[in-house]
């Protein structure tokens, strides 16, 4: 919030209406959050120390608990930007020191009870660093994940694990300038990965390979607009929307119809008032209902259905 409080807000019915559900004055900044199990979640993001954060509710959101923060020794000052359940035990959470030097991996085998950095492209050893800033994480099997984000070159990079998040190998780095925010999967072999390319056009990749090679699937310039893609979501097994905004920080909504192959302009909120509408993420709670969140240029929470 304004007071840089990390806030957390509830709806119980389906994105129609929400309530804060829990102000911290320790942690200012959230950035993801995962089901756990029916009424166990888990929110991860950074404090005011600059460490990773994660809190865990076991009652549906009503109340929150600190159960690990990522000390300086791990590598160094870090926030985190994603975390995903993989299993009933495992989630994992990705994110980035505090110059975005080298990503950061940590792991939880314990329900999200406790945390341990699972793997770092820093070398502890040399300390030499393979730059890059992790931004998301997604499932695609009980055992495997893709992570992606971007280098110091402001390249796309996917890292991919097939052993739970023991190890990880990068098996993507593109060579033009193109950040990756988030990803989605769409069946077991093909996955999407979107964010932004020059001029801050959106772009969205695809992989036929579980993760291994990446091909353009649609980039927004073509249709004379220049959007970040923050956020993917599945609606239905072959529809899938995609938010972010343009370079007027108006609210972007794409949707693709056909499992990724082609994308459309869906929504732009180019009346709002005020002006920017930062779009970050969206979720599908049904096949007609998506819930949107973002701010705007006053720092407002924006919570959109």
């Amino acid at each position: 919030d304004a007071s840089n409080q990390g806030v957390i807000y509830k709806t119980t019915d389906a994105g129609a209406t929400w309530a804060k559900a829990y102000t911290s004055p320790d942690f200012n900044k959230f950035s993801s959050v995962t089901l756990i199990s029916g009424t166990e979640l888990e929110v991860v993001g950074k404090n005011a120390a600059g460490c990773g954060t994660f809190l865990k509710t076991a009652n549906g959101g009503d109340t929150w608990t600190p159960v690990y923060i990522t000390r300086k020794l791990d590598v160094s000052t870090n926030s985190l930007n994603a975390v995903t359940k993989i299993t009933d035990t495992l989630s994992i959470a990705v994110g980035k020191d505090a110059s975005a030097s080298y990503g950061l991996i940590y792991r939880s085998t314990d329900a999200g009870a406790t945390w341990n950095l699972a793997f770092s492209t820093l070398d502890t050893n040399t300390f030499q660093a393979v730059a890059a800033n992790f931004q998301a994480i997604t499932k695609i099997t009980d055992t495997s994940a893709i992570v992606v984000g971007y280098d110091s070159s402001n390249y796309a990079v996917v890292y991919k694990t097939t052993d739970s998040g023991v190890t990880w190998t990068k098996v993507y780095n593109n060579n033009t300038y193109s950040r990756l925010y988030t990803a989605v999967k769409v069946s077991e072999t093909v996955l999407l990965a979107a964010g932004e390319g020059f001029s801050r056009a959106g772009i969205i990749y695809k992989s036929t390979d579980a993760g291994l090679t990446w091909a353009s699937a649609y980039n927004s310039s073509a249709d004379t607009v220049f959007c970040a893609i923050r956020s993917l979501t599945a609606v239905t097994a072959t529809t899938f929307e995609a938010v972010g905004y343009n370079t007027r920080n108006h609210g972007v909504t794409f949707i693709s119809k056909d499992s990724g192959n082609t994308w459309g302009l869906a929504y732009t909120t180019s009346t709002l008032t005020p002006a920017a509408d930062y779009r970050q993420s969206v979720f599908a709670v049904s096949e007609t209902v998506a819930v949107a969140t973002g701010w705007d240029s006053n720092n407002y929470v924006g919570l959109y259905r």
